[in-house]
C-alpha cells in the first residue's frame, strides 16, 4: 500500500486538478487511506476461472510457454479492472485521461508533461513507441477505444494476434487509426515500484 499511495501521490502532484477513479479486486487489506486519496474507490471481485476458458479457446495460450503464468487471463482480468472504470467516469470524449497501472512511479519534466497532455488531443501517449500497458495519456474516446472491448470475442481476436500485452495495446490503437507518441525518456522517470520503494526499470 505503501508503494501505491506513493505512485498515486507522485502523479497527482503533477496534475493539479484532476480527478482520480482507481479500481481495484476485492481485498481484505484496510483501504481508507487509498479511499481518501481518490475521487472514486472502485472495488470489484477479482474475476475466477478465467484460465480455463482462455486455455480451451485461445491460440496464444496454446502456443506461448507463458501459458504456464496465466497470460491470458491476466490480460483479461487487466482490461476488466480498466473497464470498470469506464462504467461509472462519464467523460466528455475530448477530456484527457490518463490510464496507469497503481504501481507505476512517474515523474516528468513539467514542460515536457504539458507537451504529452497536449499531443493527447490527437494521439495515444506511450512510453514506448510500441505501446505497452503500463501507462498512456490519451482523450476519453481514444483511451476507451484502445482499453475497452464490445465482447470477450473481441478481446480474444486480438490476442490472437498478438505476442504479449504491449502488442494487445498496440494493435487496438492501430485498429482504430490512433497514432502513437512516445514520451521523451531523459525527460521521465517511469518504473515499477516495488515493494521497499524499489524502482525497477525495463527497457
Amino acid at each position: 500500500m505503501n508503494e501505491v499511495l506513493t505512485c498515486l501521490r507522485t502523479l497527482k502532484s503533477q496534475l493539479p486538478p484532476c480527478k482520480v477513479w482507481f479500481s481495484t479486486w476485492k481485498t481484505d487489506l484496510p483501504l481508507d487511506e487509498l479511499r481518501s486519496e481518490v475521487d472514486a474507490l472502485i472495488i470489484v471481485p477479482e474475476p475466477t476461472n478465467v484460465d480455463t476458458f482462455f486455455k480451451a479457446r485461445t491460440q496464444q495460450m496454446r502456443q506461448l510457454p507463458n501459458e504456464t503464468r496465466g497470460w491470458a487471463s491476466n490480460v483479461y482480468k487487466m482490461f476488466v479492472g480498466v473497464e470498470e472504470i469506464f462504467k461509472i467516469a462519464p467523460l466528455a470524449n475530448d477530456d484527457i485521461v490518463i490510464r496507469a497501472r497503481a504501481d507505476v512511479f512517474f515523474k516528468c519534466d513539467p514542460n515536457h508533461l504539458q507537451e504529452l497532455l497536449e499531443r493527447a488531443k490527437t494521439c495515444y501517449v506511450s512510453r514506448s513507441d510500441r505501446c505497452d500497458d503500463w501507462f498512456g495519456i490519451g482523450t476519453y474516446a481514444t483511451i476507451k477505444n484502445i482499453w475497452c472491448w464490445r465482447n470477450l470475442t473481441e478481446l480474444e481476436t486480438m490476442m490472437n494476434k498478438s505476442w504479449n500485452t504491449e502488442n494487445v495495446i498496440y494493435n487496438k490503437a492501430v485498429m482504430y487509426n490512433i497514432p502513437i507518441v512516445k514520451m521523451d525518456p531523459t525527460k521521465v522517470d517511469i518504473c515499477i515500484m516495488r515493494s521497499n520503494m524499489f524502482k525497477h526499470y525495463y527497457p
